[in-house]
């Protein structure tokens, strides 16, 4: 599956301890096969298969409560989205919380609002 080899290549350029949740939402075509096949040949992809099609929305809430992480990217595997595009998520993903921390910290050094609460959590 190009998509696998594509997002291994990506996360092993940031160094971080990583995973990949991939949910077969109750296809009939063997992805779910497949799926398992990756699952047993590298730990870091976590399946998560539907005996049948419960829609995107419980697909993506089923992905989300399966994962391990602190962050989660949601990428298709069609490739529309292409993997490499999770660096410059990852990178913005870390200006945002640090832009939070400055605004919750109102300069002091002290929790300053909820927001610095829920970013501690």
């Amino acid at each position: 599956m190009n998509f696998n080899r594509r997002v291994e290549e990506v996360m092993e350029q940031t160094k971080d301890a990583w995973e990949l949740v991939l949910v077969d939402d109750g296809s009939t075509d063997g992805s779910s096969d497949l799926i398992r096949k990756y699952a047993k040949a590298d730990s870091h992809v976590r399946p998560v298969i539907f005996a049948r099609n419960y829609g995107h929305q419980i697909a993506v809430t089923a992905g989300m409560d399966y994962s391990r992480g602190d962050a989660i990217i949601i990428i298709d595997a069609d490739l529309q989205d292409p993997p490499e595009v999770m660096l410059e998520l990852i990178a913005n993903g870390v200006k945002v919380m640090k832009s939070f921390m400055q605004f919750a910290m109102n300069g002091k050094g002290k929790a300053g609002s909820s927001v610095h609460r829920f970013t501690l959590l």
